[in-house]
């Protein structure tokens, strides 16, 4: 008797024949000028279809940016023309907007300061009006501790997240009244899956949960969550046959989600945020397997890295295929409030890249002087 397969059953089986073949080939090289070659490309005037992204200008900017700092390639020329274009997207109420005379949005202004903390001057750094964007966020509060990314805008653990993260890398402290409640809320994320979700009582997501564990762990709070269970989830997440990570359950694997994913084993493993002295330092999953996934089926041959073969490269895939890499490059821990990186013993031949910051997504180190310069502000 014939069974026909369902949509996801087709696109599992679809998936699986463009990958495997990929991944009997022995080569695990990273093609760093290719690479290289793309980011530069990416930088030079754009094709026309490029403006349905329009919105997302401080995004292409922080994915460029990052893909090259943690590549070791960002030189001040870049950084000279990004701070250029970020100076464009400041908006009247201290946030950035998504693009040219848009609304500010949480999520641009996320991607937006990241892009300043890349580029680690006090040029940079003093296109943001701290005062303004602080008393913005706060207008963007919502009662339970969550926040909207605008003012007629969702709220979900992207824009908690955000909204953490900035203002961590403006000085306030996790006990700050900005985020009276938002710990609490964000907990409620966490599903019966042990992920955790955008919002409470949805389906627990692999961008979500990086977003909502990294905001938990700023606040200081990993322990109020069910970790054994979120362990769990996040180790069922790495397909077996095809060694990439998926963002839900019973989905595709995709590059992207070797950081969000890849990301939140590392938060967890480092012990940041946790204030229980029982912490592993450990990774819960095969990082051989991820690193294979990587470079033999996200590498394009013309430079640049994507989610699955046969799709195309991105800037998007690209930053997060690295950022993936990088995290399972060092060995990450944490030790009297200080980052302790030392090189993997297990992947060495990826050490050219930068250790990452676990929370704030951009070269380890970055932070600090982008801390010391708002600390008195």
């Amino acid at each position: 008797m014939m069974v026909e397969l369902s949509d996801t059953q087709a696109l599992q089986e679809e998936t699986a024949s463009a990958v495997a073949p990929l991944l009997q080939d022995r080569q695990e090289l990273f093609h760093f000028n290719k690479h290289h070659n793309y980011l530069k490309k990416m930088l030079e005037p754009l094709p026309s279809f490029f403006s349905v992204l329009d919105a997302s200008k401080a995004w292409m900017v922080y994915w460029e940016l990052n893909s090259l700092a943690v590549m070791n390639r960002l030189d001040m020329s870049t950084k000279t023309r990004a701070i250029s274009t970020l100076r464009q997207l400041r908006g009247k109420n201290g946030g950035f907007c998504g693009g040219n005379g848009q609304e500010e949005h949480v999520l641009s202004t996320y991607a937006a300061v990241l892009s300043i903390c890349i580029c680690d001057c006090d040029e940079a750094f003093a296109l943001i009006d701290k005062a303004k964007l602080v008393q913005w966020l706060y207008s963007l509060k919502n009662a339970d501790g969550s926040f909207r990314v605008n003012h007629e805008g969702e709220s979900d653990a992207r824009s908690a997240y955000a909204v953490v993260c900035v203002a961590s890398l403006l000085g306030f402290s996790n006990d700050h009244d900005l985020f009276n409640g938002t710990l609490e809320w964000l907990c409620k994320c966490q599903t019966y899956e042990g992920g955790l979700a955008g919002v409470p009582n949805a389906e627990a997501h692999g961008g979500y949960t990086f977003c909502a564990l990294a905001a938990i762990a700023l606040l200081q709070g990993i322990q109020k969550l069910d970790i054994p269970s979120l362990v769990k989830w996040l180790v069922q997440r790495q397909d077996s046959a095809l060694y990439g990570f998926s963002g839900r359950t019973n989905k595709l694997v995709d590059g992207c989600y070797s950081w969000w994913v890849g990301g939140s084993h590392l938060i967890l493993a480092s012990g940041f945020g946790n204030r229980s002295e029982n912490v592993t330092h450990a990774l819960f999953y095969n990082s051989r397997k991820l690193m294979k996934y990587i470079l033999q089926c996200c590498q394009a041959k013309s430079g640049g890295l994507r989610d699955k073969p046969p799709k195309r490269p991105d800037q998007y895939h690209t930053c997060y295929c690295l950022l993936g890499l990088s995290s399972i490059a060092y060995d990450y821990k944490i030790q009297d409030n200080d980052w302790l990186i030392e090189p993997s013993s297990l992947h060495s031949t990826l050490n050219f890249l930068l250790p990452t910051h676990p929370i704030f997504c951009i070269p380890l180190g970055l932070e600090k002087k982008m801390l010391s310069y708002f600390k008195d502000i």
